[in-house]
């Protein structure tokens, strides 16, 4: 039971990220009607925009934050991928119908990455937060999740995106 319920959970995962890749996730310019000059829409902010705003950042800070965020997704980028493949993997092997030891292998080594990549995240948002005002850091828990979200996948990060970013964000 267990197992067709994960494997329902990474099916979702990759039909909402195959979604977010063809366009369906929203994106594009800021506002704008459609090709027949419909009604304008208003684009939802960023992942960026919102870390930095649940942060309050003045345009300075935001300038000091931003290449503290590009390090650390840099330094994430081979886990990026990793878990990219690993999702793929584990949802083939489920598919497959391979034997429960070989996915609980590839479970945990998943499970592995995704702990590095919360720690290159945690290491990333403790300096951040090093930056900020006594005022600012009393107050900065809330924007964790958006930047995390922001290090997963920036380029997407403002139009949807990936459905909850593989690791149960939104």
């Amino acid at each position: 039971m267990f197992v067709r319920l994960l494997l329902a959970a990474v099916l979702a995962t990759t039909l909402a990220s195959a979604q977010g890749k063809k366009g369906g996730g929203g994106g594009g310019s800021g506002m704008g009607g459609d090709a027949m000059g419909g009604a304008m829409r208003m684009q939802r902010p960023t992942k960026i925009e919102e870390f930095a705003d649940k942060l309050r950042l003045s345009k300075e800070q935001r300038d000091e934050v931003q290449p503290m965020l590009a390090a650390a997704y840099v330094e994430s980028a081979p886990l990026r991928d990793q878990m990219d493949k690993g999702r793929v993997a584990i949802a083939g092997a489920m598919i497959e119908g391979k034997n429960a030891d070989d996915i609980k292998k590839m479970l945990d080594d998943y499970t592995s990455l995704a702990a590095q990549m919360t720690a290159i995240e945690t290491k990333a948002f403790a300096k951040v937060v090093g930056s900020l005002k006594p005022n600012q850091q009393s107050k900065a828990a809330p924007a964790f999740e958006p930047m995390a979200a922001v290090l997963e996948r920036p380029a997407r990060a403002g139009g949807g995106g990936r459905a909850g970013g593989g690791r149960g964000r939104q």
